[in-house]
């Protein structure tokens, strides 16, 4: 009886030791995020500072772009809107995505981009990629009128 009191409280230690873990690794994560996501941003606004940005957006979801295929890495990153382009630069990997405005046919809404959802509404941008090709990529953001607002606005 006292034996199976002792494993009972080992695997709890052991159980506790491992939640603490992975808790302080998570919150190492967060703010090593926090930090990539600040640096970032100061880069954009050095980078792009001759541009007025209309929109932003610091943690969009990216769907992919429909010319790269299915198996594409969905991820968060930072997107921008200029009078003269949209911007998305994901997190990690660091990729990045410029399309002229010049190149966006349309914006819409969309429940799904190349098979994958979260069951809420996208901003779908179709544009004419480098090959001259239509071309589609889609966005998971928090204030998807305003960014149709103003890509439509723009177009």
């Amino acid at each position: 009886m006292e034996f199976n009191f002792q494993i009972k409280l080992m695997t709890v230690k052991i159980l506790l030791f491992i939640a603490g873990f992975v808790l302080i690794i998570s919150i190492a994560t967060i703010f090593s995020l926090k930090k990539i996501i600040k640096k970032r941003i100061s880069n954009f606004k050095k980078r792009f500072n001759e541009y007025k940005i209309i929109e932003y957006e610091r943690f969009a979801n990216c769907f992919g772009v429909q010319s790269k295929g299915y198996v594409q890495i969905r991820g968060n990153g930072i997107l921008l809107l200029t009078k003269q382009f949209l911007f998305f630069q994901m997190i990690f990997p660091k990729k990045e995505l410029l399309l002229p405005l010049s190149d966006i046919r349309e914006s819409k809404i969309t429940m799904s981009h190349l098979g994958k959802t979260k069951g809420k509404k996208l901003l779908k941008i179709v544009f004419t990629n480098d090959s001259g090709k239509k071309d589609s990529v889609a966005f998971l953001v928090s204030n998807l009128d305003i960014w149709l607002k103003q890509l439509k606005s723009r177009a």
